[in-house]
């Protein structure tokens, strides 16, 4: 269930042309860092029409909590991300984790 939105300045265009490749990266990274299905997987680019005060680039990402996505293993794929998203953005985003308990969540489709 992990949904991502990425936040961004459409006028960062190394932003807004490395997102399909960095979506594609994240997707494999999720699965292989938090155990997450590929088809269980949503990411969203959020081109903003203004800039965004902070980061150039926001990324928000949400998840089921479980007992396998521990501090550490959270740690690790947050820094995964940073890493990943410097490469194919070319900037240093700002990105938050939300681990939710299964039983606030609700979904379909």
């Amino acid at each position: 269930m992990p949904s991502v939105a990425v936040h961004f300045d459409p006028a960062n265009v190394e932003a807004a042309d490395g997102f399909p490749k960095f979506a594609e990266a994240l997707v494999q990274l999720i699965e292989d860092c938090l155990g997450a299905q590929r088809d269980k997987v949503q990411i969203m680019a959020v081109p903003l029409a203004r800039p965004p005060i902070g980061r150039d680039v926001y990324i928000e990402i949400k998840a089921r909590a479980n007992d396998y996505r521990s501090e550490a293993v959270l740690s690790d794929f947050v820094g995964r991300v940073d890493e990943l998203s410097q490469a194919e953005m070319g900037t240093p985003c700002r990105i938050r984790y939300f681990g939710y308990p299964g039983s606030f969540l609700a979904a379909a489709n």
